[in-house]
C-alpha cells in the first residue's frame, strides 16, 4: 500500500509538468504584456519631444525675426494639427 507503481510516477510527472507549464506561461504573457506596454509608450513621449523641439525652433525663428507672426501662426497651428 505504500509503494508506487511506475505508472503512480509518470501521473505525478504529468501533473507536475503541465503545472510548471502553465505557470511558465502566465509568467512569460505577463512579461510580453509588460514589454509592450513600455514599447508603445516610448514612441508616443518621442512624438511630444518631437513637437517641443519643433515649437521651440520656430520660436527661436520668430524671434530672430527669420519669419512673420503670420508664418508663425500658420506654422505652430500646422505642428499642433499633427498632433
Amino acid at each position: 500500500m505504500g509503494s508506487f507503481s511506475i505508472w503512480h510516477w509518470l501521473v505525478l510527472l504529468v501533473i507536475f509538468g503541465l503545472a510548471a507549464a502553465v505557470i511558465a506561461l502566465v509568467v512569460w504573457a505577463a512579461k510580453r504584456a509588460t514589454r509592450a506596454s513600455v514599447t508603445s509608450a516610448t514612441p508616443h513621449s518621442t512624438a511630444i519631444n518631437t513637437v517641443q523641439s519643433r515649437l521651440a525652433e520656430l520660436e527661436t525663428l520668430k524671434s530672430q525675426q527669420v519669419i512673420t507672426e503670420a508664418e508663425y501662426n500658420q506654422r505652430r497651428a500646422r505642428i499642433l494639427d499633427g498632433i
